[in-house]
């Protein structure tokens, strides 16, 4: 999973954005809700942002499914 270690609970927004192949800048865009409203949340830890990876990957999950194949909805 791009470096995504399966027992990290939180992912910075480089490993987000190296783990659905965009740009960084696409993935603090999301986070400040530029592309709607339904965003994942987000942790701030000082002044970076951190994101509970299980939820990430739910809200990936959502935001595909209608972009999957219909045998692997």
């Amino acid at each position: 999973m791009n470096d995504v270690s399966p027992g990290k609970y939180f992912l910075g927004v480089k490993e987000a954005a190296a783990l659905v192949g965009v740009h960084p800048c696409f993935i603090y865009e999301v986070l400040r809700g530029q592309h709607g409203n339904d965003k994942p949340r987000v942790v701030r830890m000082g002044s970076r942002y951190r994101i509970p990876r299980d939820e990430f990957i739910e809200w990936v999950n959502r935001h595909t499914e209608r972009w999957a194949p219909k045998g692997k909805r």
